[in-house]
């Protein structure tokens, strides 16, 4: 595919921009200038939509984020067969210990062994009595002994096999157990400056352009440039949405106004912590419903208890699912796929599965073949699949007194605001000599417009997420 036509360059609306023979040529029909490539749908633009925004009062912002009050365990090395009723051993694997060697089996609790190791293989599977333990954290050795007598295990359990913990039992007149205690999370977000430019060199807003004809005439030359600047500013901040990597190797910049080295700031996108702590799922050309169906049994094992749940997506990876589940509709009289349309502009196709709703929405700056969609990327392909949910945090950004509880959106952006200043979008106009009427600051014959926004990407259940990639 050629590449896209572009005459954008690092630039300003000066004297060579009025050159341009395009300015001075007025057509007989035409309104506007003709755009030759549409516009896109960006997942910035979704977010705004759908009021997943906030401000925020630091520019770094630590949520506590609380994990599972129970959890399972695996097995650090192989159990064998044995005799109905006798003992087994049980280590555990060596992250199953955190950085003061505590784990979660104790003794009195019970471990369920699955009915594929047992002798009947009854349903359900056995429950095997954690009568003492012995070794040193982090190589506990904990001994199980069947509560019924008649239980065998049959097939060995290897090394690394996840168990259920189930109930606790005690004898009349016995003591009590261990306590037990779940400690919080702590993530932290930072913020990102994005900034963009436009300068006008004096007398260029007096040229007149095609598309001063739709307002009768008059110059439109200033109005152009903060268009263009202002789009340009949103796509840095949907680029950073998705993609941005915080600096973690002392990149500076030096051009600031005494010259001093400051570190650059960089937030964390959605994609780098999809990557990092999402569930991954691959899929390949043969995508079928057993791809889609693996979406529920992922989410089922993250205790996802949401029923709608937002898939963002790639063109490409929609044509795989819109041919699915054509083919399913005919086959199996699956008759739950509609078709809806946001009024703010984002299709949204609307399928009932597995007890869940999952709404696709294509984001269309994925497949933008000046950036996302450029070969050899592999957004197009991708799907974000989040379920649609409210998180209750603490935090230390978003109050003046100190930490705060709220429920913020799952998925948010937030924007720096505080002490009288809101960098969501700042938008300065410094001139010089030119005559837009506005107070002089320099002796140059120009007029520069600044734009800048700091913000940050706040995403905290990031596990109960699935990112979908093609293989």
């Amino acid at each position: 595919m050629a590449q896209v036509t572009s005459n954008t360059v690092s630039g300003y609306f000066g004297e060579d921009y009025t050159k341009n023979a395009a300015l001075h040529v007025y057509p007989q029909y035409f309104k506007d200038v003709i755009q030759i490539y549409g516009e896109e749908g960006r997942l910035l633009d979704f977010l705004r939509a759908m009021g997943q925004t906030m401000t925020i009062f630091n520019p770094k912002m630590t949520s506590i984020l609380e994990g599972s009050l129970e959890r399972s365990i695996i097995t650090g090395s192989s159990i064998g067969n044995n005799n109905a009723g006798n003992s087994i051993s049980l280590t555990l694997q060596s992250d199953q210990y955190d950085t003061n060697n505590a784990c979660y089996l104790i003794v009195n609790e019970s471990v369920l062994i699955p009915p594929k190791y047992l002798q009947d293989s009854p349903i359900g599977g056995r429950l095997y009595y954690v009568a003492s333990v012995s070794g040193t954290a982090p190589a506990l050795t904990f001994v199980l002994k069947p509560l019924d007598a008649t239980s065998k295990i049959r097939v060995s359990i290897p090394a690394g096999t996840e168990l259920m913990v189930g109930p606790t039992y005690f004898a009349r007149e016995s003591g009590q157990p261990g306590g037990k205690v779940r400690y919080e999370y702590e993530k932290n977000y930072y913020t990102q400056i994005c900034k963009t430019s436009a300068k006008f060199g004096g007398g260029a807003v007096t040229y007149k352009l095609w598309r001063d004809m739709l307002n009768g005439g008059g110059s439109k030359t200033l109005i152009r440039g903060m268009e263009e600047t202002t789009q340009r500013l949103d796509s840095d901040i949907n680029k950073a949405i998705l993609i941005a990597e915080p600096n973690t190797n002392a990149i500076t910049a030096t051009n600031t106004s005494d010259g001093t080295a400051r570190t650059v700031l960089g937030t964390k996108g959605i994609l780098p912590q999809m990557i990092s702590e999402a569930q991954l799922l691959s899929y390949n050309d043969s995508y079928d419903i057993s791809s889609f169906d693996a979406i529920k049994s992922i989410l089922k094992g993250q205790m996802v208890t949401e029923r709608e749940v937002n898939v963002f997506h790639g063109y490409q990876y929609g044509r795989r699912v819109e041919n699915v589940f054509v083919n399913y509709i005919g086959d199996n009289s699956y008759t739950d796929l509609i078709s809806n349309a946001m009024t703010l502009g984002f299709p949204i196709r609307r399928i009932f599965k597995n007890g869940c709703y999952f709404n696709f929405s294509e984001i269309q700056s994925f497949g933008n073949p000046t950036g996302f969609g450029v070969k050899d990327y592999p957004f197009p392909d991708l799907a974000l699949i989040m379920p649609q949910s409210q998180t209750k945090v603490k935090t230390n950004a978003l109050a003046e007194g100190g930490e705060k509880s709220l429920v913020m959106d799952n998925l948010t952006i937030g924007y720096l605001k505080y002490g009288g200043e809101d960098r969501t979008r700042i938008v300065k106009r410094i001139d010089g000599m030119t005559g837009i009427e506005m107070e002089g600051s320099n002796q140059y014959d120009e007029m520069n417009l600044y734009m800048l926004s700091e913000f940050m990407v706040i995403f905290n259940k990031v596990n109960q997420t699935i990112l979908q990639y093609k293989e």
